[in-house]
């Protein structure tokens, strides 16, 4: 499986109460918030690393700052599969419309 290097972090939560929770945690992995969205359930996040991160990392990240794991495990099943970096890690901000 080839491997693709990305610096975007993209959360999708369900849950309003975890906002203060996800932030610190960004923060200690020396994340930057680039966008956040609030949902009607929850949060959407759209951070950036430092440092170039292999997509396993990514998923790994996404899943460490509470993103749903449903999304998370498509993500990896993406990857598995050969998707190419930027079909892998999709975030909807309405029904039809990824960031």
């Amino acid at each position: 499986m080839p491997k693709y290097y990305t610096g975007n972090i993209k959360v999708d939560i369900d849950h309003k109460s975890v906002f203060e929770l996800t932030m610190i945690r960004a923060a200690a992995m020396k994340l930057h918030l680039i966008k956040k969205t609030e949902t009607k359930k929850g949060w959407h996040f759209f951070f950036r690393s430092e440092r170039r991160l292999t997509e396993t990392e990514a998923i790994l990240i996404q899943l460490l700052l509470g993103s749903d794991s449903k999304r998370e495990f498509l993500n990896y099943m993406r990857i598995c599969n050969g998707a190419r970096l930027k079909d892998w890690n999709i975030l909807f901000t309405h029904k039809r419309r990824k960031i």
